[in-house]
């Protein structure tokens, strides 16, 4: 038994306030208006819970001149991190755990990393600035009024 569905595809909404009157217009209920930005704000989490695409991949240069290095803003989650040179040399990636049993306090030439609290911490800290090559998701971006 197959079943079909007629299912039309509205046209593009360009902004928050068409998709908050689409939705409304949807559902057909006046109670739920002021809950929609809450909606929408669970729906932009869950997207970017769930979906990975090639729109999502961005690659950026930091550098690092201590141990802690902020993630960029959109940060979503890590592909890569690297050393920039000729070659390029990877980071090997540790739990939080890890690196600091294998920190003996002295600095160097990084060669492991881990995410901690919002941060790329480098083992060993760096003795100079190093330029990383980080390769990561990005968050999706919540939808505004613009």
């Amino acid at each position: 038994m197959a079943i079909s569905l007629n299912v039309s595809v509205p046209g593009a909404i360009p902004n928050l306030d068409p998709l908050k009157s689409t939705v409304s217009a949807y559902l057909d209920r006046d109670d739920l208006d002021d809950k929609l930005p809450q909606f929408i704000l669970l729906a932009e989490a869950m997207f970017n819970r769930e979906i990975r695409s090639p729109e999502m991949e961005r690659a950026i240069i930091l550098e690092a001149t201590q141990e802690d290095t902020p993630f960029p803003a959109d940060y979503l989650a890590m592909r890569a991190v690297y050393e920039e040179g000729s070659p390029d040399r990877p980071l090997k990636s540790m739990s939080p755990t890890a690196i600091r049993q294998g920190y003996d306090g002295s600095t160097g030439t990084p060669v492991a990393y881990s995410l901690v609290s919002g941060f790329i911490r480098l083992v060993p800290p760096p003795s100079d600035t190093v330029l990383l090559r980080l390769d990561y998701w990005a968050a999706i971006e919540g939808l505004s009024t613009a």
